[in-house]
């Protein structure tokens, strides 16, 4: 069973999830499109964003300003790509290997907590 199953209560609505990647980040209306294409209001929606490990903090801090102050979305989550890939699994360890159009890296994930 995936691990993200089962969080939160039955009456909440699902969260907006947002990829961010090499080609988004160049173009600014993007990171703004979904509530328009997907027709929700934000202020009921979660935002879970999924990012590189390598992304900059200062790209995190405006992201996420523009989504409290200009949408005012009840929360935001920063999730590395390479974790989520895995939890989306629901096994305990994995090698990583991502390969993208300017980088490719291959990352050890373990969640054995012993």
């Amino acid at each position: 069973m995936p691990l993200f199953e089962g969080l939160g209560s039955g009456g909440e609505k699902t969260a907006v999830v947002i990829d961010l990647g090499a080609a988004y980040t160049n173009r600014t209306h993007d990171a703004v499109s979904p509530f328009r294409h997907l027709l929700v209001n934000p202020r009921d929606r979660r935002v879970v964003i999924i990012e590189s490990i390598l992304c900059p903090s200062h790209f995190r801090e405006t992201l996420s300003r523009v989504f409290f102050k200009h949408f005012e979305v009840p929360s935001v989550l920063f999730a590395p790509s390479h974790l989520m890939s895995v939890m989306t699994l629901g096994i305990q360890s994995a090698l990583v290997m991502d390969c993208g159009y300017t980088e490719t890296l291959v990352l050890p994930e373990s969640f054995d907590c012993k």
